[in-house]
This record gives C-alpha cells, structure tokens and sequence, in this order.
C-alpha cells in the first residue's frame, strides 16, 4: 500500500497546520467458481438471485445480467471499491438433433444386432460422440 499526506500549512501563524493520509491499495480481483460456460436452452440459465452475494473471500456485492444476442454476461460488482468486478458468461445455444442414417428396425435372432463397435462415432453432420 501505498500512503500520501497532504498537509495545509497556513500563512497566518495562529493558525495549526492540517494533514490527511490517503492509502493507495492494490485492487483485488473477486473469486468466485462460476465459469464461462453453454446452455442449450434459455431455462437453464442461472437465476442472478441463486448467485453467491459474497465471492469466496466473504467480499459482498450484487449480480446483474446482461444479453446481447444468445450470450448472457453476469456481472458482480462489489461493495469494497477496492475489488475488482467479476464477470462470466453463458452461451445460449439451441439443442440440435444428431442424424444418422440408421432407421428402426426389427431381426429375429440377437445375432443380427449391430455391434457398437461397428456404428458411426460421428453423426451426419460430423458431430463426435459415443
């Protein structure tokens, strides 16, 4: 940290000097375990209200959400003006279908069942998998 004294000497001589101080502290970032991260629909986006009010150093604060297209950025802003804000996003992305080519089917023997081994790890749309 770093300390300033400001100091007003007055001209006239019946009159004490007046000082202050002002500490200079390093800024602080936030922690919390929240992470950036992707949704596949718009309810399963955290509620701002289920959010922890303190990071995990028992500094306290407040969330706010923003949106801009499908990307959600959840600001926490601490009440210490010496901390830093903490943010982290979530991606809003819609839930796909994989395709394959393989219909239903019926056989009569369990002998005629595909082996997993043998099916596709990557769909149509070239989507790994198991």
């Amino acid at each position: 940290d770093d300390v300033y004294t400001y100091t007003f000497t007055p001209t006239d001589t019946c009159y004490n000097e007046f000082s202050f101080t002002v500490t200079v502290s390093d800024s602080v970032d936030t922690v919390f375990t929240y992470t950036d991260s992707a949704v596949c629909d718009v309810t399963e986006l955290p509620d701002v209200s289920t959010l922890d009010s303190q990071d995990n150093n028992g500094v306290a604060g407040t969330w706010a959400v923003s949106q801009v297209d499908d990307i959600y950025t959840y600001t926490f802003t601490p009440t210490d003006t010496c901390y830093n804000e903490f943010i982290f996003t979530v991606t809003v992305s819609e839930s796909v279908d994989a395709v394959f080519t393989y219909t239903d089917s019926a056989v009569c023997d369990v002998t005629e069942l595909p082996e997993v081994s043998t099916l596709d790890s990557q769909d149509n749309n070239g989507v790994d998998g198991t």
